[in-house]
């Protein structure tokens, strides 16, 4: 989706950078379509693009923001995994076994092998 490579980028960190992306290279279209001579529909770009579309994500866009890096951190469980390990939640030799498991091509593995260490994850979490 365009909402994850543009989060893969550092330079979206809020909806005021999303917003800029939107207006300058608007702005260099609506300048393009003018000094052509389609004036016209450069007028109808421009209240498109600054009548339409740029108060809407001014208005959704933190929240298209904030949908598309839970949905970048939901499909990345290596970094899941990282993040518990650096939280102290799992051992090393955990780490490295879930590691190997999410590497693995087989998807049974997941279902046969990880009731009790579950069963140890969440009891750490408990306490």
């Amino acid at each position: 989706m365009v909402h994850s490579w543009l989060l893969s980028n550092a330079y979206i960190e809020d909806v005021g950078d999303l917003a800029i992306l939107v207006s300058l290279p608007s702005l260099v279209v609506i300048s393009l379509l003018w000094v052509l001579g389609f004036s016209t529909l450069a007028t109808v770009v421009s209240i498109f693009v600054f009548i339409g579309v740029l108060p809407i994500l001014l208005l959704f866009g933190d929240s298209i923001l904030a949908r598309s890096r839970d949905e970048e951190q939901a499909h990345d469980p290596l970094e899941n995994l990282n993040n518990l390990y650096a939280e102290g939640e799992l051992t090393r030799e955990e780490l490295e076994r879930e590691v190997e498991r999410e590497l693995s091509d087989t998807p049974n593995d997941h279902e046969t092998d990880s009731s009790p260490e579950k069963e140890r994850i969440s009891e750490s979490e408990r306490s």
